[in-house]
């Protein structure tokens, strides 16, 4: 109670001292943070997080930290949102080819950048857990509103960041003197992985299909432009669309409160933004575009792509895609992906295509995958030339830049993998396919596609009163807890002190509503008693043998349920639940559709806003 009757001075300083702290981090450039400053090496700024996390767990603070007031200077999420753009792109790291030499010394900056993430992720929670039941706070400014102040942060880095002139240099093949991959002329001197086409092209079976253009308009990235695990401003506002998912934090309240409307106040600041280099359709397809470069380059680490970066390459990969870490870093990502998807679906101006946003993506994602080719796919833009030029003379994308000394005159958009099948500039020779990657990268794409159709947000909880939205929110947290313990005991027999890790990965509010749950069982252990409630549905307890303590092993009946594609297990527990996976009792009729078991289970219930995307890809 003393805390709430501060005003919101003491955020303003929590927030300022933070903001503060990191700017001493800033590189010599004063483009993103050294990570091997002292700042982030030592976590100079954990006190300040840990007031932070203290403050944002009382009551109605969260809701004074979001308060936007335009007649207030630095309010506490407007120096967040500062906090998190300098923090952005920290830790670059550079693909190294396969004509160089390994790594000799690997820099450990990245510790100290992961670790700025990970305190990051956990103050996200805290910020947006607003309370349904507090009546004493004015909600003026409702969660569709602070999404919108963060979606204006996200333009202005991107804005920033692709204007900036390095990132030009580094982007830009004729800077280097190189040519493109199909200038023609002085083909000796190209250089693939050091060139970047303007747009990127589309598979000729999407174009026969009714695709409405023959190539991407995409950012100009190389394969060898530094990249950065970290891009937390975007991650914030990922988890932010979860709570948009979730519904109004008020009970009671009638305001569409969703995705789909955050999607329309983008459309109504475009027509009355003064900004004339404003672009919705930019901006959905950025917001698109940077998540999914650090998840593809997180692909071509785990296909061995990456193995002369060293191999803390793979820790850094590890920390992005498994547990526990993965909750505010690759999952966040995966959010925004499927938000920026229906975004630029929504800015299309041909309404009769309905899945264009999702055919920009597949055809995006198999680009930046670098299967494009392996898959047996022709580029579109060379077998319709003529309609790639009315394209390019449209505006829609701009065109490929052309060599002086080029001696073609059309350059089309081209594709590339770190894999193979490409043109070896040094030797004249083609680069056959490295087969084992080819083919791991294809088997990252499709299961990425599986998470993008699966993982969607649940169905908002929009019932009037406040015990029926607190019933609905354990249900669903009921349910998430079950596919967590599922999955952790598909690979084999765990002790209840490593199944209690799923709390980990559950939202700070669907633990706290399976607490409270909890003590109505056992009021001493109330954490402990819905996990226990739980085990007791879908496992059984084996008795402890010599050293070992008890544990508990999935029941036969709850394998229906085991998803072999489910994102939160590692490949190594899949192929232990794969060894593990039960047949069927009787042996004579283990071949009957009527007694084996479904492959993967039935996709849970779909937020209305995402509904649109699983049905198209």
């Amino acid at each position: 109670m003393f805390l709430k009757a501060f005003n919101r001075n003491l955020l303003v300083r929590l927030t300022n001292a933070f903001y503060i702290t990191l700017q001493r981090a800033l590189s010599s450039s004063n483009k993103s943070l050294d990570p091997n400053h002292a700042v982030l090496s030592n976590r100079r700024y954990s006190p300040v997080v840990s007031d932070l996390k203290c403050v944002l767990n009382v009551d109605g603070m969260p809701q004074k930290f979001c308060s936007i007031l335009s007649s207030e200077q630095n309010f506490p999420l407007d120096v967040w949102i500062q906090a998190l753009s300098i923090s952005q792109c920290v830790d670059n790291q550079q693909w190294r080819f396969r004509d160089q030499s390994h790594v000799e010394i690997e820099d450990r900056g990245w510790i100290g950048a992961f670790n700025l993430s990970i305190s990051f992720s956990n103050l996200y929670e805290r910020i947006l857990a607003w309370n349904d039941h507090d009546s004493e706070l004015s909600y003026s400014t409702s969660l569709i509103d602070i999404a919108m102040f963060i979606v204006k942060g996200v333009n202005k880095w991107h804005t920033i960041y692709t204007m900036d002139e390095q990132f030009h240099a580094t982007l830009d093949p004729i800077s280097t003197s190189k040519l493109t991959p199909n200038s023609g002329g002085l083909r000796s001197r190209v250089v693939d992985h050091k060139c970047a086409p303007s747009a990127l092209p589309v598979t000729d079976v999407s174009v026969r299909f009714g695709m409405s253009i023959v190539a991407l308009p995409a950012l100009s990235v190389p394969q060898i432009c530094p990249i950065s695990f970290h891009i937390p401003l975007h991650r914030f506002l990922g988890s932010c669309l979860k709570e948009l998912c979730r519904g109004s934090n008020v009970a009671g309240d009638k305001r569409d409160i969703s995705p789909y409307e955050l999607i329309n106040r983008v459309h109504e600041w475009s027509s009355v933004s003064t900004d004339e280099s404003f672009s919705q359709q930019a901006f959905f397809r950025q917001l698109l575009e940077f998540p999914i470069i650090v998840l593809s380059r997180a692909a071509q680490i785990r296909a061995e792509l990456w193995t002369r970066n060293g191999k803390e390459m793979l820790d850094q990969v590890l920390n992005y895609v498994e547990t526990p870490f993965c909750k505010g870093l690759r999952d966040a990502d995966l959010i925004v992906v499927q938000f920026a998807t229906l975004g630029y679906s929504s800015t299309n101006v041909d309404k009769e295509r309905f899945s264009v946003g999702s055919s920009y993506l597949v055809n995006l994602l198999l680009n930046r995958f670098g299967v494009f080719k392996f898959l047996g796919f022709a580029e579109a833009p060379s077998l319709y030339p003529a309609r790639y030029l009315e394209e390019v003379n449209a505006g829609l994308y701009a065109a490929e830049r052309k060599h002086q000394d080029s001696t073609k005159n059309i350059i089309f958009p081209w594709t590339y993998s770190p894999s193979g099948g490409w043109f070896n500039p040094s030797g004249g020779k083609s680069i056959a396919f490295d087969l084992a990657s080819a083919l791991k990268l294809v088997e990252e794409f499709l299961h990425l596609l599986i998470v993008l159709i699966t993982e969607l947000p649940p169905p908002s909880i929009n019932q009037k009163t406040l015990t029926e939205r607190k019933q609905a929110q354990v249900v669903q947290a009921r349910q998430r807890l079950r596919r967590e313990v599922i999955h952790r005991l598909a690979s084999g027999p765990k002790p209840f002190s490593e199944l209690s890790e799923v709390h980990h990965v559950l939202s700070q509010r669907d633990n706290l509503a399976l607490s409270e749950e909890g003590r109505l069982h056992n009021p001493d252990e109330a954490a402990e008693a819905a996990l226990h409630t739980m085990l007791s549905d879908v496992a059984v307890e084996l008795a402890a043998t010599g050293f070992e303590s008890k544990r508990w092993e999935l029941k036969k009946e709850i394998w229906s349920e085991y998803d072999p594609c489910f994102y939160h297990s590692s490949e190594r527990s899949h192929q232990s639940a794969a060894e593990l996976r039960p047949g069927s009792d009787n042996a004579e009729d283990k071949y009957k559709n009527t007694s084996s078991y479904p492959f993967c289970p039935r996709p849970g219930a779909v937020h209305k806003s995402f509904a649109r995307l699983r049905r198209d890809l």
